[in-house]
């Protein structure tokens, strides 16, 4: 039941983002904004594993990477995200608000 939940819960609110991007009508503003959230979604989900890698350290994992390519890539990520916002600061915060 839980499983059914969440997938209802993520389809319902990927419509309303989409219904929303239809609205916009500047497409560049558009993409620079999907860019930024689809980069900050993918960075929270390294930054989950690496929270269970280490409060579940005895936890099987299908796929073993270093901590240390983990770490390089959040920090490669934190810098794409924060010149991302700066140089397009109009575009993100007009969708963010």
């Amino acid at each position: 039941m839980i499983a059914v939940c969440n997938i209802v819960l993520s389809l319902c609110c990927q419509g309303i983002t989409t219904l929303l991007y239809l609205i916009s009508t500047d497409m560049y503003m558009l993409i620079n904004y999907v860019s930024f959230v689809n980069w900050l979604a993918i960075g929270l989900s390294v930054v989950a594993l690496l929270y269970f890698r280490y409060s579940r350290p005895n936890a099987s994992r299908p796929i073993k990477v270093s901590g240390l390519l983990s770490n390089f890539f959040i920090i490669l990520l934190v810098v794409v995200e924060c010149v991302g916002l700066w140089v397009h600061q109009n575009d993100v915060v007009a969708w963010l608000c």
